[in-house]
């Protein structure tokens, strides 16, 4: 993984462990049509388990995700980038080896082996997500942007900021969300000037901001 995405994934995963009730900040996170409950079969408990609250970049090509169909309502955008939701999938364990690069950015000498199993599990209670975005230029100038992962209504993860480095074009994000949950519930905020808009990890719709693609 880039050296980034290996900060990113140290810096989220400390932040909610201690994440504590802070409020969005003017975000409209209420129902809507994307709001519909989505569960997901439990995970053999005898695997081992990932931490509780678990979110990361990784390379997760060996996956076999479900496409997003893309289309009105999906997607969000700032005045210089999109970002689309290309393809997601619920998963109530993930390959050892997968875990291990994850967890190997955390702690350097960690590996396959350590995890004693050839898969983790979700904590109890949670499942991962795993969502693969994409991001557009959109050719207009405009001020940076900033991509954030937000779980559950707080702010876990930074993906990009294009003030300091050009967004990824194609990345993974593996994040752990409860095993009843809706699309609001783990997000990429679109972050520049201007209200925020925010693509939905788990079905790429357009969770908030308001305003049409």
């Amino acid at each position: 993984m880039p050296r980034r995405h290996l900060l990113t994934a140290a810096l989220a995963t400390t932040l909610l462990l201690a994440a504590c009730g802070s409020d969005d900040d003017g975000a409209d996170v209420s129902p809507g049509p994307a709001a519909e409950t989505r569960t997901v079969d439990a995970a053999d408990p005898s695997l081992p388990a990932a931490p509780d609250r678990f979110v990361a970049t990784t390379d997760a090509g060996a996956l076999d995700l479900t496409p997003v169909e893309q289309g009105d309502g999906t997607g969000a955008r700032s005045a210089s980038l999109e970002v689309e939701v290309t393809s997601a999938s619920l998963l109530p364990s993930i390959p050892a080896d997968l875990y291990a690069d994850i967890a190997s950015s955390l702690h350097a000498d960690f590996a396959p082996g350590d995890v004693g199993a050839d898969e983790v599990r979700a904590a109890d209670g949670r499942v991962f997500l795993v969502a693969t975005y994409e991001t557009r230029p959109t050719g207009d100038s405009g001020p940076g942007t900033t991509g954030v992962v937000k779980l559950e209504g707080h702010d876990a993860a930074v993906l990009f900021d294009t003030d300091e480095e050009d967004a990824p074009r194609t990345a993974t994000v593996v994040v752990s969300v409860p095993v009843e949950h809706t699309a609001h519930d783990a997000v990429i905020e679109i972050q520049a000037e201007g209200p925020a808009q925010a693509v939905s990890l788990v079905d790429g719709t357009l969770a908030w901001g308001g305003g049409s693609r």
